[in-house]
């Protein structure tokens, strides 16, 4: 028997499969760091332009911003749409894996 679609059991299995599914994305993220030298420079360059702007509020306020602090911890989650869109696209489609990433380069570059 299925659980109700509103059951604790479906609402947990439905949590743990979202974890399971960003930490596979994660991982696969940082493996095209490391075997395909491709990062996803946009939400790393957002991240910093908001402590930025994060630093001027501290600023005008009169408190220290602990920005180079931010920049030393920072841990990139944040995993763009145009990632997900890519990855979904390249498993419907199954192009191959070299002219995937080839179209991979662009998207993790700029926003397009």
């Amino acid at each position: 028997m299925r659980p109700h679609p509103t059951s604790e059991t479906a609402k947990i299995t439905q949590a743990l499969s979202i974890c399971i599914t960003h930490n596979l994305l994660v991982l696969f993220k940082a493996a095209l760091k490391r075997d395909e030298n491709i990062d996803d420079t946009k939400v790393s360059n957002d991240y910093l332009n908001k402590l930025v702007v994060r630093e001027s509020k501290a600023r005008k306020a009169g408190r220290i911003f602990p920005q180079a602090l931010y920049v030393a911890l920072y841990r990139p989650t944040e995993i763009s749409l145009q990632f997900i869109r890519w990855l979904r696209s390249g498993l419907v489609r199954s192009i191959l894996y070299n002219q995937a990433i080839a179209l991979l380069r662009p998207l993790m570059a700029a926003y397009i």
